[in-house]
């Protein structure tokens, strides 16, 4: 009768584990699932430094405990998946090898922390002295404590979250290198499709061209008797040709490079202009500009002819021969060059031949090779304010550079616009452009901004050199800063709408900057400029010359004898002495190159110059 209640009470017991074992499963679940995705050692419930067996033994009860079959929980089977990718992940000797020098790592940094902490404890110092193997003894019993265990879990964790970042980091980086190679293959391929499509439909429209052909001339035949030849007036053939030429030479940007010359030439002057050297200079510089760009045409059909911009020019569609375009070319450079060499001076005409060589031999190849070739262009649109300066002065000062530094750091926004808005055109001709390399657009931006902020100190530059009046560096500052802003504006938001004002507003810099410039020039006297110059540099304490040393003496003997005359007198008075510091009228300059006798140097401390005499 005694075991009675026990029986009775045996399905309450059941029923009571049952509900317990159903607890655990289910904090189980959870406990996986919340545990850090990168650490298998927490998704098991692991030491960290637990051996294979204890990895084995583990993961068949925590298996056991959320297998579907046996838990009720929604989402045991996640938990039990995550438990097999845990135990895949720790039985590959790879992965676990990483996971375990991270883990490492992580203890390492955490016992460096402890004992920076306890160097100088006292019962730390006990324990060692106590324990038979000392300090290393109370780091393992440290180490075993449960605090520790936990302070290791979180430090693993930055550990692992910090090696995760840079593994997705650099997994980004192969990824858009791999995109960039992609894309560039593409665009190759694309290029080289373009050409044997070009090629062939050439080749294929060959018959109708060459009959085309026979048929003028029979026409011409037929209507050669009295009148013009083949009964086409000569007035519309010559402006056919002549169209030809223009396109050739590229006229507008022929013109714009005429005027920047033309405005280096004014710039140079004195008190009178020379209107007649005005006139050959630019007459010149067109020449020579039509040139260049006529070789540069020559150097390109192929690419031209794959270009919606390009393929109508005289060249790639037939109009014109290559010989012809080479004895236009030919005409043209050598008139130029002979024009400004027997017209102007050997400085202009010079200038003038590099520049067709820069730009013929250099720039031009340089445009399918490297993105480089804009800076190259730059510098070659830069030389035709030196080549009127030159052609004026008969040589090059600080002004000539400061105009040229002007037309180049212009060049740099007005045609990274141009590559961004055009960067599909340029890369089905094959030429190689920031824009086609920097797909996100930011690095052509930031050239952009960066050529807009060089043109802000030229204004200051030009006034404080006696280029030009003030005024110009307060109008130069206004124009550049809208450029500024503009290009600024396409470094925040690298849209086309951005890019097309950035065009504009460089369109509008440009001829500003110029006539802001002339309108302000000064006459281009070398001497009053260096006497300008000598004169700032004097009063920044930066130069003194001969004359300056022998006035300072002079009145340091005077001063001397003031002060033996005050020290001396009977009757009291004071002496008469200089006051330190002050300022005293600078004698007239005399050109310290011609006196042979001078010290370009700041004085130090009130010394006197080296060489003077004490």
């Amino acid at each position: 009768m005694a075991l009675c209640p026990i029986s009775l009470s045996l399905p309450t017991l059941q029923y009571f584990y049952s509900e317990m074992r159903g607890v655990d499963q289910e904090n189980e679940v959870n406990r996986i699932l919340g545990a850090f995705k990168l650490n298998p050692y927490e998704q098991l419930g692991l030491r960290f430094d637990c051996d294979a067996s204890a990895l084995r033994r583990q993961y068949r009860r925590s298996s056991l405990m959320v297998h579907p079959d046996k838990c009720p929980h929604p989402r045991a089977k996640d938990a039990f998946e995550i438990l097999g990718a845990a135990l895949k992940h720790l039985e590959d000797p790879e992965r676990k090898s990483n996971l375990d020098n991270a883990l490492s790592f992580a203890k390492e940094e955490l016992l460096k922390d402890w004992r920076k902490a306890t160097k100088h404890d006292a019962g730390v110092r006990l324990a060692a002295s106590l324990d038979a193997r000392g300090m290393e003894g109370v780091e393992a019993a440290h180490v075993a404590t449960p605090a520790f265990a936990e302070a290791w879990k979180a430090r693993s964790r930055e550990v692992l979250g910090r090696a995760e970042w840079r593994r997705r980091r650099m997994s980004k980086r192969i990824k858009e290198e791999e995109e960039r190679g992609r894309e560039e293959h593409r665009l190759e391929k694309q290029l080289n499709k373009n050409i044997v499509e070009h090629e062939k439909a050439w080749e294929k429209g060959r018959t109708e061209r060459v009959g085309t052909w026979r048929d003028f001339v029979a026409k011409k035949a037929k209507k050669s008797k009295g009148g013009p030849v083949g009964g086409i007036k000569p007035p519309k053939r010559l402006r056919a040709l002549l169209r030809c030429y223009q396109q050739l030479s590229k006229a507008r940007l022929s013109l714009l490079v005429t005027a920047t010359a033309s405005a280096g030439y004014v710039a140079g002057s004195r008190e009178q202009i020379d209107w007649v050297g005005l006139g050959w200079t630019t007459l010149g510089t067109f020449m020579a500009a039509s040139c260049a760009n006529t070789l540069n045409q020559v150097y390109e059909i192929s690419n031209d002819a794959l270009m919606k911009r390009t393929a109508a020019r005289p060249l790639p569609s037939g109009r014109l021969s290559r010989p012809h375009a080479l004895a236009f070319a030919a005409i043209a450079g050598v008139g130029g060059i002979w024009i400004l060499a027997g017209k102007t001076n050997a400085l202009a005409a010079e200038l003038g031949a590099a520049n067709i060589a820069l730009y013929a031999g250099v720039y031009t190849p340089l445009k399918v090779l490297s993105v480089a070739n804009t800076w190259v262009g730059a510098v070659v649109g830069a030389v035709p304010p030196l080549m009127g300066w030159a052609a004026a002065a008969g040589s090059l000062d600080l002004g000539a550079l400061i105009l040229a530094l002007g037309v180049y750091f212009w060049q740099m926004p007005h045609f990274m616009a141009l590559a961004w808005l055009w960067r599909a055109d340029y890369a089905a001709g094959g030429y190689r452009m920031l824009s086609l390399v920097d797909p996100a657009g930011l690095r052509t931006a930031r050239v952009a901004f960066r050529n807009s902020c060089y043109l802000f100190p030229l204004g200051l530059a030009a006034a404080w050199l006696g280029v030009t009046s003030p005024y110009f560096a307060y109008e130069s500052g206004i124009v550049t800063g809208g450029l500024m802003l503009c290009a600024a504006k396409f470094v925040s938001s690298r849209s086309t709408a951005n890019a097309r004002l950035l065009l504009y507003s460089s369109l509008v810099y440009l001829p500003c900057f110029m006539l802001a410039f002339l309108a302000h020039r000064k006459p281009n006297d070398v001497d009053d400029r260096l006497e300008l110059v000598m004169g700032h540099l004097r009063s920044l304490g930066l130069f003194r010359s001969g004359v300056d040393r022998e006035d300072e003496g002079e009145e340091r003997e005077e001063d001397q004898g003031r002060v033996a005359a005050g020290t001396s007198g009977s009757d009291g008075a004071q002496s008469i002495a200089p006051t330190p510091g002050a300022s005293r009228p600078l004698p007239p300059l005399s050109p310290p190159i011609l006196t042979g006798d001078f010290w370009a140097g700041p004085m130090v401390g009130g010394l006197p110059p080296r060489g003077a005499k004490s």
